[in-house]
């Protein structure tokens, strides 16, 4: 029996090197790293007949299910300038990813006679693996080794910055599972039928994806200069200054309670990341906890679990000198597992959500400042408020911060302290740190460190 292929939303991020072969030959290596969303899900059934007299079946059902955590792969590729903007390429290479599934077994009799039927359960015996067995898995996810081929297509729109469209097939390989043998006897307790059912589950399948790319060398794809037709002959075109378009953030967050965290982010705004008009907004996160709880005065247990998320959000800014507001609505993603099972954390499983975010900030004048942030998501009904005032000297931005936040089975408060803008070449970090205290672990510390890149 085999399962099939699920399908799902992919986001991450790529770093890659690109040189000329030829005027219109461009080969390069590229690596890449994203957030994959498949969870597929199938039931197969098959029957073999006991007795064609009394009309008896054996009836055998496996349930699989497949997950897929992340995906990275290590390529090369080779393209052909169409035009002096626009690449068409072919790419194949190495890949990996976070693995996880299950199989499951239902094995019944059925026998009808004078237009009646009735279920009978057969006596389930461990049969001996076979050579390629292998256990069902169970988190957390295992990296699996694997390949991957396709193709696509990459135009230069603006200097540096190019829009790209690729297909890409994977393959992670695929595992096996012997799920026993099924032994159906008769009255005298003579074996009728042994069946000895397997599954076999193969992790592959085809993404398409869309990306920005921002080349910090000379671009690939080299677009002819423009002449100012106003400019005489001995005369530079003048370059327009261009806005920041394009902000790129990633952080990482860890308290007390050994959380840690990791976040990445990307928002594009065509018109300027500081000027009234339409914002992209994607991110994604992982993460990890553990904490003791009490279940009574002589018992503890170690709570222990791991998430990861993704969210996708587009939005308006309306902005001035002084004063800005910002409204996003996007689709919520999120996949969390708590060992051993805790029934008062109900935000496991697979969720989705829609999520909604209102931000706002003011600038009295050249060094106060203040900012407020809302947001919530249908996803575990999870929610978040913050109020951050800010004091700016050259180009520092510090102060105190405040966060009260949950989901439908865990509330708590963070506050603390800032300090952002700390140049670091072309980087700009953040520093938090303060206290919180929460429905589990009701008080500790959180340290996070974060930078923003914006071009």
């Amino acid at each position: 029996m085999r399962d099939g292929n699920g399908a799902g939303l992919v986001g991450g991020g790529q770093i890659g090197y690109n040189f000329r072969l030829s005027s219109n030959l461009v080969a390069g290596v590229e690596a890449d790293l994203q957030a994959f969303t498949t969870d597929s899900r199938r039931l197969f059934s098959s029957s073999a007949s006991i007795d064609a007299l009394s009309n008896a079946q054996a009836i055998t059902t496996v349930g699989l299910e497949k997950i897929t955590d992340y995906f990275g792969t290590v390529r090369g590729r080779l393209g052909y300038l169409l035009t002096p903007r626009l690449l068409a390429y072919g790419t194949g290479g190495f890949g990996f990813a976070g693995l996880g599934g299950s199989a499951e077994l239902l094995q019944t009799v059925r026998q009808c006679a004078d237009q009646t039927c009735q279920l009978l359960s057969g006596s389930i015996d461990p049969a001996t693996p076979a050579l390629n067995y292998e256990a069902p898995f169970s988190a957390p996810r295992t990296p699996h080794p694997g390949w991957t081929l396709g193709g696509g297509i990459e135009w230069l729109l603006y200097d540096a910055w190019s829009l790209r469209a690729e297909f890409l097939h994977y393959d992670f390989g695929r595992t096996y599972h012997n799920l026993g043998s099924l032994t159906v006897s008769d009255d005298e307790e003579n074996p009728v039928l042994v069946s000895n059912p397997h599954a076999e589950t193969r992790f592959n399948g085809n993404t398409f994806r869309l990306g920005v790319n921002y080349q910090l060398g000379e671009p690939s794809l080299v677009a002819p200069a423009t002449a100012d037709p106003h400019a005489g002959d001995g005369q530079k075109a003048q370059e327009k200054p261009r806005p920041e378009i394009i902000s790129l953030s990633t952080g990482m967050f860890f308290d007390t309670r050994k959380t840690i965290e990791e976040d990445v982010g990307l928002t594009i705004a065509p018109l300027g990341l500081n000027a009234s008009g339409p914002k992209v907004y994607i991110a994604g996160t992982n993460y990890g906890y553990y904490y003791d709880e009490q279940t009574d005065e002589n018992l503890r247990r170690l709570i222990h679990g791991h998430g990861v998320g993704a969210i996708g959000m587009v939005g308006y800014q309306i902005a001035n000198a002084t004063s800005s507001a910002e409204f996003y609505v996007g689709l919520d993603y999120g996949h969390g597992t708590t060992y051993p099972d805790d029934p008062e954390n109900h935000a496991t499983g697979t969720g989705w959500g829609t999520a909604f975010s209102l931000t706002g900030s003011h600038q009295f004048n050249d060094v106060f400042s203040l900012s407020a942030e809302g947001d919530y998501s249908t996803k575990w009904r999870s929610y978040s408020v913050s109020l951050t005032p800010g004091v700016t000297i050259g180009n520092l931005t510090f102060g105190p911060e405040a966060t009260y936040y949950g989901n439908n089975s865990y509330r708590g408060i963070m506050a603390g302290g800032y300090l952002d803008g700390i140049p670091i070449g072309p980087f700009s970090l953040n520093f938090h740190t303060g206290y919180f205290y929460d429905t589990y672990i009701k008080k500790g510390a959180y340290f996070s460190l974060g930078n923003t890149y914006k071009f």
